[in-house]
């Protein structure tokens, strides 16, 4: 498949799509991965360590079937799949990200992942827009990244435990907060092991704890409140990136 391709939106039903150059899907334009009835079934893209960008990525099964099927973006080396420009669609799908495949979303609308896990190690990079962690959802894979740098990456009703781990309380997912919102449901708590954030022109990084919107009612300290925090759920930092060093007595 050569580059810069000019058809109007490419349609993935049933099979595995790879690609071998970058920018092979023409930007600007949408992939539809399945559809309902005849040609329901799992799809993959292949990005093969090949950058590609699409206005949209959407799924056309129907509620019933995406427990069935899954729409998969994966790439056995480090990979980009941006989903870019002025489309405001809301779109939903059992969408995973796998291998080494990394997602930048920089458009408005939403794109909400339904009871798939993302398992890859690539980042996840909200610019605009919002990324939803439906229940049985979330960007799990070992030693992940996500950057929120705009936009909302939004934590819906049973999804705290697995929005950014493999269960309640366990997070391997580096977290770098520049701009935008992580909303969290009330009564959900989403884990990260680290949360990075840049303050008067130094790296920094939160301490461990619970932390929880900065009107919340909760009786807590107000450095355990955060602005850029919404929805009435709490975020659980579990390690600071700051090493504590060692403390030595001479006698």
């Amino acid at each position: 498949m050569s580059a810069d391709n000019m058809w109007s939106e490419l349609q993935n039903y049933k099979c595995t799509i790879k690609f071998y150059v970058a920018n092979a899907l023409p930007a600007g334009k949408a992939v539809k991965m399945s559809e309902t009835g005849v040609y329901s079934g799992s799809t993959t893209l292949n990005l093969n360590g090949c950058d590609q960008v699409v206005s949209r990525i959407y799924s056309g099964l129907a509620i019933g079937d995406r427990g069935s099927y899954t729409a998969t973006v994966t790439s056995e080396t480090p990979a980009t799949f941006t989903v870019s420009g002025t489309n405001t669609s809301n779109d939903y799908g059992p969408f995973r990200f796998t291998g080494e495949a990394s997602l930048v979303y920089d458009k408005g609308g939403s794109l909400q992942m339904t009871n798939k896990l993302s398992t890859t190690t690539g980042t996840l990079d909200v610019r605009q827009g919002t990324v939803k962690f439906l229940k049985g959802s979330g960007w799990t894979g070992g030693g992940t990244n996500v950057v929120l740098r705009g936009g909302t990456i939004a934590v819906a009703k049973d999804a705290g435990a697995t929005a950014f781990g493999s269960a309640q309380g366990v997070s391997a997912t580096w977290m770098r907060y520049e701009s935008g919102t992580l909303d969290v449901l009330a009564g959900e708590q989403a884990t990260v092991r680290t949360v990075l954030y840049t303050a008067n022109g130094r790296e920094k990084s939160l301490v461990p704890g619970v932390y929880w919107a900065s009107d919340t009612a909760q009786n807590v300290a107000a450095s355990y409140k955060l602005s850029w925090l919404t929805g009435g759920g709490s975020l659980r930092v579990l390690k600071s990136a700051i090493p504590l060093g060692t403390m030595m007595f001479l006698r």
